[in-house]
């Protein structure tokens, strides 16, 4: 009597076996685009940005009330996070919508081929709940990508794909390439779900990882097993928020142990931005990261986003 009272993912635990229900919808923050990368190592690449809802950080505090205070680790919080009213928000999607959507605005084929890369961001999207709907997303994706295209010759495929030769779907190595994914994330996450994540849907991985300017804990912000997962990526990039000098000491002090002292090769991965969400902002920051990335040879980027939109979301 007691197992006809159970639900199926009940039946299955007690039975030993984890039973495995694959979503068919995604909430997303917004989902937005065509539109460019504005920051890191692609910016400027066409893209559709996927917002996935929920964050395990809250970087400047709610709505930024902790800028100018100082923070956890003895040190002023100099920025906040600009999307924090938007990933508390948002709607669900089925994942046939989302097709819908993407052929409603002519990107369909091209994010399938890898023109248009996709921006899995948040948020933070490798929170477990938020990396399986994505995964989950993907292959439905592929799924009808492979239907749609069956026997079809693909001719056009994207210079930025990596794919050396064309066929039918069932012999391109499409599943594993394409579409383009673009992962952003502050770097504290861990498990085996990012193993598959990283592995089998994505195409480039930009750590945002936080400094004490962020307002966060070090013991949140500095995740050995989280970083090591990311390092091992054959295409990830370090990017840090930077306002002040004294900021590259402390990201050599807090990911040096764990980077770039054990993994000197990981320097030539490090892209320093200037912290701010308006330009203004951005405009007494910039001097400081441009000469930092001079000074130890490492990358600088902008955020065009600002520079173009200020404040917008969804540009």
């Amino acid at each position: 009597m007691e197992d006809k009272l159970m639900t199926g993912p009940e039946r299955a635990m007690k039975r030993g076996r984890p039973e495995t229900i694959k979503p068919t919808s995604i909430h997303f923050a917004e989902m937005f685009g065509p539109v460019l990368q504005g920051e890191g190592f692609s910016a400027g690449v066409p893209s559709i940005f996927m917002r996935q809802s929920g964050c395990n950080f809250i970087c400047g505090h709610h709505n930024g009330n902790g800028v100018g205070k100082i923070g956890p680790d003895g040190k002023e919080i100099t920025w906040w996070c600009d999307t924090e009213v938007v990933w508390k928000s948002g709607k669900t999607w089925q994942f046939s919508e989302v097709v819908d959507w993407l052929k409603e605005i002519g990107e369909w084929d091209r994010v399938m081929t890898g023109h248009t890369h996709i921006i899995q961001t948040g948020g933070e999207p490798t929170m477990t709940a938020n990396a399986e709907a994505f995964m989950a997303l993907i292959d439905y994706m592929r799924k009808v990508w492979k239907e749609e295209y069956s026997g079809i010759i693909l001719e056009k495929m994207a210079p930025s794909s990596n794919i050396k030769h064309y066929g039918t779907p069932d012999t391109l190595p499409i599943m594993s390439l394409l579409p383009r994914v673009e992962t952003e994330t502050n770097g504290s996450v861990h498990g085996p779900h990012l193993d598959k994540l990283f592995t089998e849907y994505v195409s480039q991985i930009n750590c945002s990882a936080k400094l004490a300017n962020s307002g966060m804990p070090y013991s949140m912000r500095v995740r050995p097993e989280a970083l090591e997962q990311i390092r091992k990526h054959p295409n990830h990039w370090w990017k840090f928020v930077v306002s002040h000098e004294r900021d590259w000491t402390e990201i050599m002090e807090d990911y040096g142990p764990d980077l770039f002292h054990k993994y000197p090769e990981e320097m030539q991965r490090i892209i320093v931005m200037p912290a701010g969400s308006t330009t203004p902002e951005l405009n007494e920051t910039s001097q400081v990261a441009w000469n930092m990335a001079v000074e130890h040879n490492v990358r600088f980027c902008d955020r065009y986003q600002v520079r173009v939109w200020e404040m917008a979301t969804g540009k």
